[in-house]
């Protein structure tokens, strides 16, 4: 698929959650795609010994995590993919921060939640594909995976629910 054809999957997307028109949808979506640079590390945890994975043979590694879970309907919903993708910014282990990146796709309407409809809810599943450069062993991709959902959890609930 081109990249120009999943754009529009994109924008077409949001305009069937918000409502918002072709243009309005292209603008909002290019402000949440613009890299954050400001982005800071958490406060009062300290750096990882190698954060950025570039010493000891360091070798990029891409979970695909799926996500399935009630999201509120419209803005509030869409919102929480990007909630997970900033929150994967930095990943927390035992020795401390270390950066990672997540790219996030959906929400995409799902049946399979395991859980009654809620009020103003839909049941909604997410690609979550987190990646870092780690130097990897069975030991440091079990963390990682710990810490990329402890990251997920922790931004779901941050998502503004509809009351």
């Amino acid at each position: 698929m081109t990249k120009d054809r999943t754009l529009k999957q994109k924008i077409r997307a949001v305009m069937a959650a918000s409502g918002r028109t072709y243009g309005e949808a292209a603008a909002a979506l290019e402000q949440r795609t613009v890299p954050d640079a400001g982005r800071r590390p958490p406060s009062g945890v300290p750096m990882a010994p190698d954060p950025l994975g570039q010493a000891n043979s360091g070798e990029l590694f891409t979970a695909p995590l799926m996500v399935v879970t009630m999201l509120p309907r419209g803005q509030a919903g869409l919102d929480a993919a990007q909630l997970i993708a900033d929150a994967c910014d930095y990943l927390i282990s035992h020795e401390g921060w270390y950066r990672a990146r997540a790219e996030v796709y959906g929400p995409k309407p799902t049946r399979e939640t395991g859980m009654p409809p809620l009020s103003g809810h839909m049941p909604a599943m997410l690609l979550v594909q987190v990646s870092a450069r780690r130097p990897w062993t069975a030991e440091t991709l079990h963390a990682f995976l710990q810490d990329a959902s402890s990251a997920i959890l922790s931004a779901l609930g941050r998502v503004r629910w509809v009351g």
